[in-house]
């Protein structure tokens, strides 16, 4: 008998397969007719790729709808290593380990469970309960092929992910051992700010004759914002620029918003950034280190600093130090790389952070409480039953009743896609709370965002909807029975709430990553800005920036769906079916985004893949406790008492794995040395001639001899965490359209310490 369920799930699978197959014939039309959007590795490499990356472009994958998937998965891991880093690496390695798991729970729920709940018929209505866990009755024999789930479930969990783990070690130590800045320098916290650079004598006493090098870091807000009106302002000269070579005439404009008078723009902005510069060189000059400031002090400390030492595995060793009894002052870690460090909130003391972390913390705990209740709200409408109480929708609710396709697509279709909009609602929320906790790097504030944005996806999606329809009709009964009663409710709420996360995952797995394919978003917005817009060479290069992949979004987003899978595959296996289509669709899409699309601007070396792992060990630790619950509300304690069994074996194993791979997994391994090690170590007289850089200033350069020690690579390690603010602008003038070198050095002044040796000359970009 074919049940409201059904026709909900059928409609929603139609409407998801013709989606998918536009979204594909789409993506198919545009790639090769807009390689900007949908290839620009092919074209040229990133410009913000990290320094030790090979800045190469990627190979086109051929046309046609296949080319490009074989193309993709023939880019082998070692390859994209080198070339995207071991976030790429690592993100695509969960992804093709969670599609190995499901792939083989598929295999048994097929081959056993399926079987085993039609044969143990108790009569369900519908097809999809009468695959599921409801259709087999309490304390019947056959529950034993769903405990043979829960034990093949974890094993499966702890082979995989071991190896994973094993992957991710592999790549770590390989990129701890890589020639690159960051793995030869340390990053020191709460150093005194009286004493900047106290920090030297405990580097030296601890490691004597391998410091190369001393980064203080200041804060200077005025000279950060000098340093945003500077760029603004070289914007608008440029804009005026070219209109002025465009159309031939000098471009004007208004003082003030609607007042003022007209002055020339050219003129005026040359005028404002000759100014800018006087006054960024003068603050600058203020902020500069000298040699002889080794014993002093030093204004606006902000109480960071970056030790470069001369080998990585002196800088390996310092990392894991305690310089300081307290215990809160001089706290050293491994640096970030350059591209990665945060710069504005290197400033923000121990105790400052932990207060923001604190507020930033309360805050999620009640945005994640509230943010069920609009969520909850607009999923209750998109119920018939539901729009027939509000007043004034009676007709309307009689007018789409008579139609079973309108109110699958009502009941099925709508409420999943409702869900999906109001968590990627939150993305831009959770990331602007997060920017406050002041973290030092770029990286640590994608785990923030991953972190927070997980807790939201597994209480509201999760949680919410697996306990909340049904919560309200049994609230007296969970005051009055304590736990056990909400573990029952939990446990007969589950197969409830199956259709409905199957309805989810179709929509994420069909809809979902074909649209991800097609990108309508940046294609729209990069055609937008081309057209009305980006006037400069620069400008037209934002708009067709694709920027950073989103790792910690997705992962939060992919670790969801795993949950749910995993949780589902006992009670309702039908789900592993769209499961294994999820988790491969992701896989092969998110690999030709990563690689033809996105390039890195910075790489936070994996440290994202540890938490990845602590909350999949999260995820089997809520699929067994909620198996427990099932097996027990179906009279089945041998099986709740084998799933402890799991959970216990679960617990012992994740703990292990930290013993086991933690150490490694932070700090590499020393008997792993630096491709570059014998090249430096042969080089003796550059090794003999270095002496401490503070700030990029040797002590050769200042008695004005000639620095010999300029072709280790370590001279560039301490240049490259030079502070951006203490340098000089890099931006160049760049005028779109044409003209003469002269009329283009007239927007620069002369002498200028930021445009005039900066501006390229002759530059023409249309």
């Amino acid at each position: 008998m074919v049940s409201l369920q059904d026709t909900n799930f059928v409609v929603s699978l139609v409407v998801n397969i013709v989606l998918a197959a536009l979204f594909f014939s789409l993506f198919l039309f545009f790639r090769k007719r807009v390689p900007q959007v949908y290839e620009p590795r092919c074209l040229k490499a990133g410009d913000g790729i990290p320094s030790h990356r090979q800045d190469t472009t990627v190979p086109s994958p051929p046309g046609g709808p296949i080319g490009w998937i074989t193309n993709s998965i023939r880019y082998n891991d070692d390859k994209l290593f080198d070339s995207h880093g071991i976030d790429a690496v690592m993100y695509l390695s969960f992804l093709r380990t969670v599609v190995f798991i499901v792939g083989c729970q598929l295999i048994y729920g097929v081959v056993v469970l399926f079987v085993v709940n039609v044969v143990a018929s108790t009569g369900e209505s519908g097809r999809l309960n009468a695959i599921s866990l409801a259709n087999v009755p309490s304390g019947s024999p056959l529950l034993g092929a769903h405990l043979v789930s829960v034990v093949v479930n974890t094993a499966l969990i702890f082979i995989f992910m071991f190896r994973n783990y094993q992957e991710y070690i592999r790549y770590r130590v390989r990129y701890k051992a890589l020639p690159a800045a960051h793995n030869y320098t340390v990053m020191f916290r709460e150093i005194t700010p009286a004493h900047p650079f106290s920090v030297l004598s405990r580097i030296e006493s601890v490691l004597p004759g391998h410091l190369a090098g001393y980064i203080p870091a200041l804060t200077v807000p005025s000279l950060d914002k000098m340093l945003t009106e500077r760029a603004a302002t070289l914007r608008k000269l440029e804009k005026a620029r070219t209109m002025f070579h465009l159309k031939g005439e000098r471009p004007v404009h208004k003082t003030k918003f609607l007042i003022g008078n007209k002055v020339d723009s050219i003129d005026t902005y040359t005028a404002e950034l000759a100014e800018l510069d006087t006054k960024i060189e003068t603050q600058q000059s203020e902020n500069k280190y000298r040699i002889e400031a080794v014993a002093g002090t030093v204004d606006n400390f902000s109480g960071t600093g970056f030790v470069v030492l001369d080998n990585s595995v002196s800088a390996n060793l310092c990392s894991r130090g305690v310089f300081d009894a307290s215990g809160y002052k001089f706290r050293v870690c491994s640096a970030p790389e350059p591209e990665d460090v945060h710069w504005r909130w290197l400033g923000v003391s121990h105790m400052s952070r932990f207060i923001r972390t604190t507020i930033v913390n309360i805050f999620i705990f009640f945005l994640v409480f509230f943010w069920m209740i609009p969520v909850t709200f607009v999923s209750a409408l998109t119920t018939l039953e539901n729009l027939a109480k509000v007043p004034g929708l009676d007709f309307l609710v009689r007018l789409l009743s008579l139609s079973p396709v309108i109110v699958g697509f009502i009941q099925g279709f709508l409420p999943s896609l409702a869900l999906i909009i109001f968590m990627i609602i939150l993305i831009p929320i959770i990331t602007a709370v997060a920017r406050i906790q002041g973290l030092p790097a770029q990286s640590d504030l994608a785990r923030s965002v991953f972190s927070k944005y997980y807790v939201f996806n597994v209480v509201n999606v999760f949680l919410g909807i697996t306990i909340g329809g049904s919560i309200f009709k049994v609230l007296d009964q969970i005051a009055g029975g304590g736990i056990n009663t909400i573990v029952d409710l939990l446990a007969h709420s589950l197969p409830q709430q199956a259709t409905f996360f199957i309805n989810y995952l179709m929509i994420l797995s069909l809809s979902g990553h074909f649209m991800s394919l097609w990108r309508p978003g940046p294609l729209i917005v990069r055609w937008l800005k081309l057209k009305w817009l980006a006037k400069t060479p620069k400008e037209r290069r934002a708009a067709e920036d694709m920027g950073q992949f989103p790792y910690a979004t997705s992962l939060a987003k992919h670790i969801l769906v795993f949950l749910i899978v995993l949780t589902y595959s006992t009670i309702s296996p039908f789900i592993l079916l769209f499961g294994c289509v999820y988790f491969a669709l992701a896989f092969i899409s998110s690999r030709y985004n990563i690689i033809h699309v996105h390039h890195p601007l910075y790489e936070g070396g994996g440290n994202m893949w540890p938490s990845t792992f602590n909350r999949v060990m999260a995820a089997a630790l809520i699929y067994q406790l909620t198996l427990i619950g099932v097996f027990s509300s179906y009279l089945f304690p041998a099986g709740a008492a084998v799933t402890a069994v799991c959970l216990v074996a679960t617990i012992i194993y994740w703990r292990k794995m930290h013993f086991y791979f933690s150490g490694v997994a932070e700090y590499g391994s020393l008997d792993h040395k630096p491709d570059d090690t014998e090249h430096l170590l042969k080089k003796k007289k550059a090794k003999e001639a270095l002496r401490i850089e503070v700030a990029g200033v040797s002590s050769e350069e200042h008695e004005g001899a000639e620095s010999s020690h300029h072709a280790s690579p370590l001279h560039g390690y301490v240049a490259q965490y030079r502070q951006p603010s203490l340098l000089v602008p890099d931006e160049v003038l760049e005028v779109a359209g044409g003209g003469e070198a002269g009329d283009m050095a007239s927007a620069a002044p002369m002498g200028s310490p930021s445009t005039a040796d900066d501006v390229e000359m002759g530059t023409v970009n249309k």
